[in-house]
């Protein structure tokens, strides 16, 4: 059976790439960031929140792989060859005699094509953003990891808005009223981000 997808590209730029989104995930005090790689014609594009990254690459196929960042980083920098050519499969990652796990998905449709664009140290208002936007698909936003942390989200900002509305109703405010600030606020908020 043939692989659905590859890539080859210099082991030392790609090194230098997971070594400057490792800084950057130590910055942010973010430990075990999942790391979201896309394979596009002529370059990989590497994702971890807070930072974009593109590989020049000589790839085949198109697709996309999400694996922890250190255990990526820790897979390329055991191999010892200059040039790094990796096989995408069902659910797995090839580097010579080498496999490692990997959640892989492949572009018949693009349903989890788009990454999530979230900043290094994303807070629940961000979170918020990602599950209220209508810019993501669910499947998108499970690849990316985030389906429990935008679902805790939603959970928490439901029970603030109660606890906001019980202590706001000796004024008259109710749940709908807070709630709709609340979302009003979300929504003015997310369109200035989206005019940047």
């Amino acid at each position: 059976m043939s692989p659905k997808a590859s890539f080859a590209t210099p082991r030392k730029e790609l090194l230098a790439i997971l070594t400057q989104m490792k800084k950057i995930e130590s910055a942010a005090r973010k430990k075990n960031s999942v790391l979201d790689v896309t394979l596009l014609d002529s370059y990989i594009q590497l994702v971890i929140p807070g930072a974009e990254l593109k590989l020049r690459a000589v790839t085949q196929g198109s697709g996309r792989f999400s694996i922890r960042l250190w255990y990526f980083t820790s897979f390329i920098r055991d191999d010892r060859k200059k040039e790094i050519l990796c096989y995408l499969d069902e659910n797995r990652l090839t580097n010579g005699n080498r496999t490692i796990a990997a959640q892989t998905t492949f572009f018949e449709s693009d349903a989890v094509l788009r990454t999530i664009d979230l900043p290094a140290n994303y807070t629940q208002m961000d979170l918020m953003r990602v599950a209220l936007s209508g810019r993501y698909t669910p499947e998108e936003i499970a690849f990316s990891k985030l389906d429990t942390a935008t679902k805790q989200a939603v959970q928490e900002a439901i029970s603030d808005v109660d606890r906001v509305s019980l202590i706001l109703s000796k004024y008259g405010l109710d749940r709908t009223q807070v709630n709709k600030v609340l979302l009003d606020y979300l929504a003015a908020d997310q369109a200035s981000s989206f005019q940047d």
